[in-house]
């Protein structure tokens, strides 16, 4: 996975991206299925 700090600063670059920050690793979608329908 890469660091936080580069992707924070990449994001720009992507258009039509959304970034979602999420407190835990490991894969990412598990468990997190209110913060990304929310999101999106």
């Amino acid at each position: 996975m890469s660091k936080y700090e580069y992707i924070e600063q990449s994001v720009h670059r992507f258009p039509n991206c959304i970034f979602i920050e999420f407190e835990t690793s490991g894969h990412l979608m598990t468990g997190n299925d209110e913060i990304i329908n929310v999101a999106l």
